[in-house]
């Protein structure tokens, strides 16, 4: 029986245990770190995996351009756009018992900045693993860039004799490559799937599902799907941006567009809780209807 009383005891200490808020902060930046330790590996001493190609390919004879949008401008951007939208909304938005709350230092209050954390935390770990995904992916495929006989500058004389065969498809395992710049090699071989496309859709699309969770200004009415459209076109424009610019195939673009895009639905609903939210408020809203009927 004391034995019984004591296990009983020890759960109900560990069930209603807390860490202290300092060991939680913690855990949480410990978790992060983790999810980009792939990210920090794959980018340092990665290596793609070595494909070869058909002799009859036409779709890699594209030419070597720039990116329209870097991956400087991808990643600050795609990362600084959402995170302050966040902030302005959080910091401004009417909550239930802030109402006599005035002033903008009383807005930003450690409290406030207290709740407004976990969702700027929640949304810089979905962009960890979405390119923690992607470059997983990316490597592991080893798919070849539309441009990628320009980068490699193909030695066409050691290999002639192979593709001149034209009665079946001839495929050319070991590239021979006269450009010796290792990064552009590589870089020529991560085609699948779009990391542009993946990371600007789960951007863009869990900034769409945030305002129309927390976004509570009604006036004017258009305002915030007027938002959610240019964060859409935004994903849009940069995804297709890597199709004209002859980084990536149209099929690795709609593939990556589609995987951000589940990645920020997931996290938008089962670990930010911003969909759960919104169905919480409206099953209440109809209790509340059927408690006090007009």
């Amino acid at each position: 029986m004391v034995q019984s009383l004591g296990c009983a005891t020890i759960l109900k200490t560990l069930n209603g245990w807390e860490f202290n808020s300092s060991i939680k902060v913690l855990l949480e930046v410990l978790i992060l770190l983790l999810v980009g330790l792939p990210i920090l590996l794959l980018a340092t001493i990665g290596s793609p995996r070595q494909r070869g190609f058909y002799c009859s390919d036409d779709t890699l004879f594209y030419p070597l351009l720039p990116s329209t949008i870097s991956n400087n401008v991808l990643i600050i951007g795609g990362t600084f756009i959402p995170i302050v939208t966040m902030l302005i909304i959080e910091i401004f938005k009417d909550s239930p018992g802030n109402d006599t709350e005035d002033g903008f230092c009383k807005r930003c209050s450690p409290s406030k900045m207290k709740a407004i954390a976990p969702m700027i935390g929640y949304f810089i770990f979905g962009c960890g693993c979405i390119l923690a995904l992607t470059l997983v992916v990316k490597y592991n495929i080893g798919g070849l860039r539309p441009h990628f006989h320009a980068a490699c500058q193909t030695d066409w004389n050691s290999i002639k004799a192979n593709c001149s065969e034209t009665l079946h498809p001839v495929y050319i395992h070991t590239i021979p490559c006269l450009n010796q710049d290792q990064h552009v090699l590589d870089e020529a071989r991560l085609s699948f799937f779009s990391g542009h496309a993946s990371f600007s859709a789960f951007t863009m699309i869990y900034l769409i599902f945030y305002l129309e969770d927390r976004f509570t200004w009604h006036h004017p009415a258009l305002l915030k799907p007027f938002i959610q459209f240019l964060c859409l076109l935004i994903t849009v424009y940069i995804s297709i941006s890597r199709v004209f610019d002859y980084h990536h195939h149209w099929s690795d673009v709609l593939f990556g567009f589609l995987v951000g895009g589940i990645m920020a639905y997931l996290i938008s609903k089962y670990v930010s809780g911003l969909l759960k939210g919104r169905r919480t408020r409206e099953m209440k809203a109809v209790k509340v209807d059927k408690v006090d009927p007009v």
